[in-house]
């Protein structure tokens, strides 16, 4: 390597709902160092402990839940859902998901805690989507949700999401359905940030920074 050349690093911004205490040393540090922000993406999160009212969490799920007899349960692997959250990339966006079923299985064996698979089935025990959970510091954070045709007819996800937060991961302090951006955060998914926003999220920025080391 040349003598003075420079190489250019991206490191990742934590973003505040995961911290356990305010710290953003990391920013300030960054700032002397000369970081330059590059990628800034949106995140939808519900605040858990002072939850805005939702219809969408709230009696309505509640309702869709009991007119469908719609169950949430926890599931070992992904492979019950995996092939629908693969169909619902293909169909919306065009895209593949960042991992396989493998991985996350693989993934999941090591971090049995943190990593978490939801399926809602009907009273046949039919699958009608599934929900890839991380749990991180009282955050619950939405890697993967899909649901089938029929699933989304029932409104599947949201009942997914009603008994994640109110019945099977109570006492948690944010729920993060993750990022609505495309092309390095320029573009906002606007049907996607609304969708989010009816639960009563909010928005939470993923920052990117470079810099010269």
């Amino acid at each position: 390597m040349a003598r003075g050349r420079h190489q250019k690093t991206r490191l990742q911004g934590y973003p505040h709902i995961y911290h356990r205490q305010g710290a953003e040393e990391d920013l300030y540090a960054l700032f002397r160092n000369n970081a330059r922000l590059s990628i800034r993406n949106l995140s939808t999160a519900i605040n858990l402990r002072d939850p805005i009212p939702s219809s969408r969490l709230g009696k309505r799920a509640e309702k869709r839940r009991r007119k469908w007899d719609i169950r949430v349960s926890e599931t070992d692997t992904s492979d019950e859902f995996w092939d629908i959250v693969i169909e619902d990339r293909r169909l919306r966006h065009n895209t593949r998901p960042v991992h396989t079923a493998a991985e996350l299985n693989y993934l999941k064996s090591r971090f049995p805690e943190n990593i978490r698979f939801y399926i809602a089935t009907d009273p046949a025990g039919e699958v009608l989507g599934g929900a890839v959970i991380y749990l991180d510091r009282g955050v619950i954070h939405l890697q993967y949700a899909a649901c089938t045709q029929k699933g989304k007819d029932m409104y599947a996800t949201d009942v997914i999401y009603h008994d994640l937060i109110l019945h099977i991961l109570p006492g948690n302090n944010y729920f993060d359905f993750g990022i609505s951006n495309e092309d390095a955060g320029r573009y906002l998914n606007e049907g996607m940030i609304h969708h989010k926003e009816e639960f009563g999220g909010r928005s939470v920025v993923y920052d990117i920074y470079e810099m010269d080391v």
